[in-house]
């Protein structure tokens, strides 16, 4: 319990109070308060249904938005743990709690919401790759039935997904979003409300407190260009919310930069762009990938421990690492990929942030 509470007083600052009761495996599977925070600011209505429950700290964004909310969980005793924690936050008086799946619930189901909120977990958490009918509840099985009951679905799904995958398997979703923190995925939520005939496909960077610092919206067809000019300075690693979108494009279109490759994962400026979403760097050195050069030129400017940073690039660190002659360290940055003729190029760079 103690290594519960350092967890949770990380994943919850400012909404983990003492008294509080955790499970590894739920406070695992919650989401952090940053999300909680958005989701809060962005779900409003009368009636909103938690259908996966858990340790109930959705349930607590919902309840700051809603009038009422439902906790739908079928472990007893992770229910009980919930509502011990929501009368802690000051919130049990408005929360009911039905110990139910949320396949079960929706067979009987007449209550109609004004959301209904599901996060499903993997069946196999061993497993790296998954699909959607893999989770626990099957969101593909139940959504017709859930959209009986609600004008608003959403689904909390795993980084792990691919958006378009997503699209694919809920083609009514009407937006999905890549939302990312201190730059990792935490969630991608896929909202069914309004119809639509391709899903608003978006990149949501936050703040530590959930707050929306930038919002990149993927297009069809963005102008970019993919030459990867001698004469930009600056090379810009997007964040990560961006690059699940897969809105990198859009973001050069934004920023009026140049993507290196296709696909490309790094971006080329020629000015320092401020607010950038993402990281940028100072390139000192440019030019074919070739290892022996590539060492005297990193042992020339006296580099001997840098990042290796690899995009769409077939040698692994650990083996460029040992042909470099270098260690890890933050000396300066090595970035390899391939440029728009699917030639291996290289670029040293030092950090440039304020």
């Amino acid at each position: 319990m103690l290594s519960c509470y350092q967890k949770a007083e990380t994943k919850f600052p400012e909404l983990h109070q003492e008294g509080m009761v955790y499970t590894r495996k739920a406070l695992e599977q919650s989401s952090g308060e940053a999300m909680v925070n958005y989701k809060s600011s962005r779900l409003k209505g009368s009636v909103a249904i938690d259908g996966t429950g858990g340790l109930g700290l959705d349930t607590y964004a919902l309840s700051r938005s809603f009038d009422w909310v439902l906790h739908i969980e079928p472990d007893a005793e992770l229910q009980q743990i919930a509502r011990h924690n929501h009368r802690l936050l000051g919130i049990e008086d408005t929360v009911t709690y039905v110990n139910s799946t949320l396949e079960r619930w929706v067979e009987t189901a007449v209550q109609r919401a004004d959301l209904i909120y599901v996060d499903p977990s993997r069946r196999d958490e061993s497993r790296r790759y998954f699909k959607l009918e893999d989770c626990r509840p099957d969101v593909l099985s139940l959504k017709d039935k859930l959209k009986q009951l609600a004008s608003r679905i959403l689904f909390k799904l795993s980084p792990m997904l691919d958006v378009d995958y997503i699209a694919d398997h809920i083609p009514e979703a009407s937006s999905i979003e890549c939302c990312s923190v201190g730059g990792e995925v935490k969630e991608v939520l896929a909202d069914i409300s309004q119809p639509a005939a391709t899903p608003d496909i978006q990149g949501v960077v936050l703040d530590q407190a959930g707050a929306p610092q930038h919002r990149v919206t993927r297009k069809s067809d963005p102008s970019v260009d993919r030459s990867g000019s001698t004469e930009m300075n600056y090379l810009y690693v997007p964040d990560s919310a961006v690059i699940k979108a897969g809105a990198i494009p859009s973001l050069a279109d934004e920023y009026h930069l140049e993507i290196i490759g296709n696909p490309g994962f790094y971006l080329l400026g020629a000015f320092p762009a401020s607010s950038f979403p993402g990281h940028r760097f100072l390139i000192e050195q440019r030019g074919t990938f070739r290892p022996k050069p590539v060492r005297k030129e990193l042992k020339r400017t006296g580099y001997h421990r840098i990042r290796i940073r690899r995009k769409n690039f077939p040698i692994p660190p650990e083996a460029l690492y040992s042909k470099l002659n270098v260690k890890m360290g933050d000396q300066a940055h090595l970035f390899l990929t391939r440029d728009h003729t699917g030639k291996q190029v290289y670029f040293i760079a030092r950090n440039d942030e304020s």
